[in-house]
């Protein structure tokens, strides 16, 4: 079953994204579900962020872009208010979605 059949199922799914942020050698797990999730051993905790949608290419070195904004009491946001980091900031976004039956 695919991701977009399971999301407009009668199940009343609920879609999420789990993101992993690795920044001047931190690494930081935040889902946009309202409990946290448990995926491949790390627990993404609930956050508000909002992303823009990512580009998409056909070339091999090809860096997808993307802009995240955070609240500014976020960790991240905290990183990067005095300044930008000399390393660059890498960001995996796993989805998926939870079914809520009611019975």
């Amino acid at each position: 079953m695919s991701y977009d059949s399971i999301e407009q199922s009668p199940a009343q799914s609920q879609p999420f994204e789990l993101y992993q942020f690795v920044i001047a050698g931190q690494t930081f797990f935040f889902t946009s579900a309202d409990q946290p999730i448990v995926y491949l051993g790390q627990t993404y905790t609930p956050s508000t962020i909002r992303r823009t949608e990512m580009e998409h290419s056909n070339e091999v070195v090809f860096r997808g872009k993307s802009k995240f904004m955070f609240r500014r009491k976020s960790q991240i946001a905290q990183l990067l208010i005095p300044y930008l980091t000399p390393t660059p900031m890498f960001v995996t976004v796993f989805a998926g979605t939870t079914a809520t039956r009611k019975w």
